[in-house]
């Protein structure tokens, strides 16, 4: 939600008082500060980490991917994405309704990653959970 962007008071009379001063506050920070502040949510919410939530085995499939990864072994994160997008068919819907600043964010994200750079999962996780449920699907 931009600066402009404020709920409307019908929704802030249902809200407490702190409530509401939160929520005013939250809507005068940047785009990236607001996710940020979703992803810590989120985490004390569902009670840790992405990774602090996967089983143990699962914890231990991604540590064994990420080695794999780090020997250079593995398939690149955008023929994997394409792969994902035509079994599921996203191609055509959830990706391709996205605002084209979006999609070349998320574009410039997957180039990151074969690249080698890092992104923060959870910050990512709560960034595509926002837009593919604006997207509508």
């Amino acid at each position: 939600m931009g600066d402009a962007e404020l709920l409307p008071a019908r929704y802030i009379y249902s809200m407490t008082s702190l409530q509401a001063q939160i929520l005013e506050l939250f809507q005068k920070l940047s785009r990236d500060e607001q996710l940020e502040i979703v992803a810590q949510l989120d985490e004390q919410i569902r009670g840790g980490t992405f990774y602090e939530r996967l089983a143990p085995s699962q914890r231990a499939e991604l540590d064994r991917s990420i080695a794999e990864a780090d020997r250079g072994e593995g398939t690149e994160a955008s023929v994997v994405m394409a792969r994902l997008a035509k079994k599921f068919g996203f191609a055509d819907t959830v990706f391709s309704r996205l605002p084209a600043a979006d999609r070349a964010s998320l574009d410039e994200a997957v180039d990151s990653l074969d690249r080698g750079e890092g992104l923060d999962v959870d910050v990512v996780d709560a960034a595509l959970e926002t837009k593919i449920k604006a997207a509508g699907a």
